[in-house]
């Protein structure tokens, strides 16, 4: 809550503000609509609109950053998943051709050699 301050009226100023109430409301609405627009609080609230602005970019970077390197993990754990089937696939056709006799035990075992 604010201070309670005693403000003098010229007489002018009191016939024209005698029927209404909320004196002090009204004051301090002048009093702050007058400093709004002073030079120094509008570069004040420039400066911290920038602020927030810098600071919303930062995280919005953060975030794609993270979702890039999640991406490109997927990739990976795709290209390997791809490679392990491919080699497992590799392996059970040497294993089926083993057991028909296509190939012998040591072009079996030649074979993991690689």
């Amino acid at each position: 809550m604010g201070k309670n301050m005693t403000i003098y009226f010229s007489d002018d100023v009191l016939e024209l503000i005698e029927g209404i109430e909320g004196k002090g409301t009204l004051i301090n609405e002048l009093i702050r609509e007058h400093f709004s627009h002073d030079e120094e609080t509008l570069r004040r609230k420039v400066d911290m609109a920038e602020q927030e602005f810098n600071a919303l970019n930062a995280r919005l970077k953060l975030k794609i950053q993270q979702r890039e390197a999640i991406l490109q993990q997927q990739k990976k754990i795709k290209k390997q998943d791809k490679a392990s089937l491919d080699r497992k696939a590799e392996v059970d056709k040497i294993k089926k051709d083993l057991a028909s006799g296509k190939i012998t035990q040591k072009e079996y075992f030649a074979f993991f050699d690689k």
